[in-house]
């Protein structure tokens, strides 16, 4: 049998020998495809290494994630309450400030009020002092017209009795503290009203 080659065995060529293919080309064939297999397997390996490195990553990535998710509420949670604490805090200073406004504004309202109502009531006692001024001038007036009107219809009575009541009368119609001592000092007050009527 003569040497031929056969060609797209597997996509490759072998020659052909007296017992069938040339055992050298089957040999190579078969190192090759074991080449091959064992270059599949090594990248198999690699890609079964590749695979649970990723599983590992994404296993330690989600704990990272947890811890950092767990590690931001508990910040979040820190911060919140700090500016609770600052909230309040600045709130109760609020209140004391405007407590303290208000006790202020309060005590000068008062202060205003207390000073006004002691300014009317002393024009009030004023206004009141001149009235009652007047209006003892004007009974003291009365009764000193009256006094010298009545004295000529009483003068046959009893003059002495008479001047005694007149004068006790108009000492207490008169604002001194003393009446006794002005009677004394300017003689009898029925003579200082009508002079000379008898």
């Amino acid at each position: 049998m003569s040497l031929k080659s056969i060609k797209n065995l597997w996509g490759r060529d072998f020659r052909v020998v007296r017992d069938g293919l040339a055992e050298t080309d089957v040999v190579l064939f078969v190192e090759k495809l074991m080449s091959s297999a064992q270059e599949s397997r090594d990248k198999l390996e690699h890609l079964e290494a590749l695979h649970e490195l990723a599983r590992r990553t994404v296993a330690d990535a989600e704990k990272i994630a947890v811890a950092a998710k767990e590690e931001s509420e508990r910040l979040s949670q820190e911060q919140a309450a700090s500016v609770l604490s600052d909230a309040q805090q600045r709130a109760q200073q609020i209140v004391v400030e405007a407590a303290t406004s208000a006790q202020a504004r309060a005590e000068e309202m008062v202060g205003e009020i207390v000073e006004s109502t002691q300014a009317r009531v002393a024009s009030l006692e004023a206004d009141l002092s001149d009235r009652v001024e007047q209006r003892i001038i004007r009974v003291e007036q009365a009764f000193r017209i009256w006094l010298g009107s009545v004295r000529p219809l009483v003068a046959v009575w009893n003059l002495e009795q008479f001047n005694k009541l007149a004068q006790e009368a108009e000492s207490l119609l008169t604002l001194d503290p003393e009446p006794d001592t002005v009677a004394e000092e300017d003689g009898d007050p029925s003579q200082r009203a009508h002079p000379g009527a008898r």
